[in-house]
């Protein structure tokens, strides 16, 4: 079998810049203020995920996203709004509401289902 005369320049360079593909590790400090946390705007957003069969697209359910913000003793808050509708052929609906401090995202509560609080305050 024969080696093709780039093959061994090719395993060279791929071995070089190997250690430079990799991301810079940054250190997130839980309640700390994320420099670009004020890009998250209000609104809502839908995503259809489905399943590629040949040709075809089977949808395999809707995810709505919701984003709202409000000030709650003075501190800015902000409300992630999820809701789960799965398809036709075996119906169901999930719904996850989250609260987080605008600026840090630190978490604050998490209800999922009925509007069941799974942990109030997640941390203090």
């Amino acid at each position: 079998m024969r080696i093709p005369r780039l093959a061994p320049l090719a395993l060279i360079v791929a071995a070089v810049l190997a250690p430079c593909s990799h991301a810079a590790v940054t250190k997130v400090d839980i309640g700390a203020a994320l420099p670009r946390a004020a890009l998250l705007k209000e609104g809502v957003h839908h995503y259809l995920r489905y399943l590629r069969s040949g040709e075809s697209r089977i949808p395999a359910d809707i995810i709505t996203r919701e984003i709202r913000f409000s000030t709650e003793d003075g501190q800015k808050r902000m409300q992630i709004r999820q809701r789960y509708d799965t398809a036709p052929s075996a119906a169901s609906l999930k719904t996850v509401s989250s609260w987080f401090d605008a600026g840090s995202l630190r978490p604050r509560t998490h209800a999922a289902g009925e509007g069941k609080v799974r942990v109030k305050t997640l941390i203090d």
